[in-house]
């Protein structure tokens, strides 16, 4: 079987992707060179991805900030009986949130993201510290299977 891979270079498409999806994959390198991946929730904005975690938490506490991370989402979809993957990376410099502006509007764009899938969205966001990744790069590709 023949697969057709498609790079997506409308940033609008790719944006829309971002948006919509609820979970995606964060790698990055903890203490030295331990690279970890984590399954998580996260906020797309301004270009950037932003994760929270407790402020306790080990990864926060470890993260290595003066390595790259990578962020992935993965959705797939059928139209006209065609099965369709997509994967969307994004790429950059891993960075601890400390300016309270910026913390509050993530905040508000994760329980606006979040608050209608229960599932998800457990309360009180106000307590946990965010990284995020200052993109320098966009990967898009579309697989037809």
């Amino acid at each position: 079987m023949k697969r057709k891979i498609t790079h997506i270079r409308d940033l609008a498409q790719i944006e829309k992707e971002l948006f919509n999806t609820k979970v995606g994959v964060l790698a990055l390198t903890v203490e030295r060179d331990k690279v970890i991946q984590l399954a998580t929730t996260f906020v797309y904005l301004h270009k950037n991805i932003y994760v929270f975690f407790d402020e306790g938490n080990e990864i926060y506490r470890d993260v290595n900030l003066e390595n790259n991370g990578n962020f992935i989402v993965l959705q797939n979809r059928s139209t006209s009986g065609k099965e369709y993957l997509t994967s969307t990376s994004i790429s950059g410099s891993v960075k601890k949130v400390d300016d309270n502006r910026t913390m509050t509007e993530v905040r508000e764009e994760y329980i606006k993201k979040y608050s209608k899938t229960d599932d998800l969205f457990q309360g009180d966001i106000s307590v946990l510290k965010a990284l995020f990744i200052d993109s320098e790069e966009f990967l898009a590709i579309e697989q037809e299977e």
